[in-house]
């Protein structure tokens, strides 16, 4: 099967000797969220079964044990966003759902951030001699990140800096990385053909949430998502979500994104003090809730006030 590779920026062939080797984590190391958790950190919310949705003819969104995953179908071939929870059982059942719509193999696999809800299954895709992509920094991240995850995620095969774009399967990928945003790595996944973005946890049906501690970003974070409103696309598929997203919809959320950082600002420009920041931010009109251990913590409300004092 023919695959091609060009890269804007520079991409990088990830050699590494056993694909599942990675440093012990120092002591102290920043953690991420446990599999299934939420994103960055937070308590493991109950597992929901894992689910296949069509978004549009050959596109699919798999919804349930861990972030969702991107299905896209080519004529030779599938291409795969995210790799869930990890565990073989958990990788099995994506497997068997790919299998109820598609005879065709995976032929190539994203990672949009190295979360192990989102990366999970890494090692077992390359054992099988899938090539999985990521950014450099989410191999980078993988070299101190802590969390309850068995196997510990694997760092991708291929990384790229900025920009990257494959054919896999018959299907056209673009990998964008406009900055950081939830982490330091993100990759947001376009399909120009099919009209559809793999947001991963940039674009979240939930409240968002900022994992500093791996160089995530508000100012990056908008950043790209203004960059994605410029791409000509019908829906986004959400890190976490139930269902996609239509463009009105990702304009709402963004909006959305904006107008916090706007009152984060102007808050912060008043004087409030560090500890009552997030608590002082109207967000009852948003949706979103920002006094949780996701944005509380010293280790992501120090940064998030020092970011927008500048």
């Amino acid at each position: 099967m023919k695959k091609t590779i060009w890269a804007a920026g520079v991409a990088t062939l990830a050699l590494m000797a056993g694909a599942g080797a990675l440093a012990q984590p120092p002591a102290g190391a920043p953690a991420g969220g446990p599999p299934g958790g939420p994103p960055g950190g937070g308590a493991p919310p109950p597992q929901a079964p894992m689910e296949i949705k069509q978004v549009k003819p050959g596109v699919y969104m798999v919804t349930g044990n861990g972030g969702n995953s991107t299905v896209v179908v080519g004529p030779t071939g599938v291409v795969l966003v995210d790799t869930k929870n990890p565990g073989e059982k958990i990788y099995d059942e994506l497997m068997a759902k790919i299998a109820g719509v598609t005879p065709e193999p995976v032929a190539e696999v994203l990672i949009t951030h190295h979360h192990a809800d989102h990366s999970g299954n890494t090692l077992l895709f390359l054992n099988h001699g899938v090539k999985v992509i990521g950014h450099q920094e989410e191999l980078e991240a993988l070299q101190t990140y802590v969390n309850t995850a068995t196997p510990r995620p694997t760092p991708p095969s291929v990384t790229y800096e900025k920009e990257l774009v494959t054919t896999a399967g018959g299907v056209k990928v673009e990998a964008h990385h406009w900055g950081a945003g939830h982490t330091g790595g993100d990759t947001v996944v376009y399909f120009p053909a099919q009209k559809v973005v793999s947001g991963g946890d940039e674009v979240v049906a939930t409240t968002p949430n900022i994992d500093y501690p791996f160089n995530g970003s508000v100012t990056g974070w908008l950043k790209s998502l203004d960059a994605i409103a410029k791409l000509d696309f019908d829906y986004v598929i959400p890190g976490h979500g139930n269902d996609p997203i239509s463009k009105a919809d990702f304009l709402t959320y963004v909006k959305k994104w904006h107008t916090f950082a706007d009152r984060a600002r102007a808050a912060v420009k008043a004087g409030t003090p560090k500890d009552k920041l997030l608590a002082s931010i109207k967000t009852d009109d948003l949706g979103w809730n920002v006094t949780t251990g996701q944005w509380t913590p010293p280790a992501r409300l120090d940064p998030f006030y020092a970011e927008l004092s500048k």
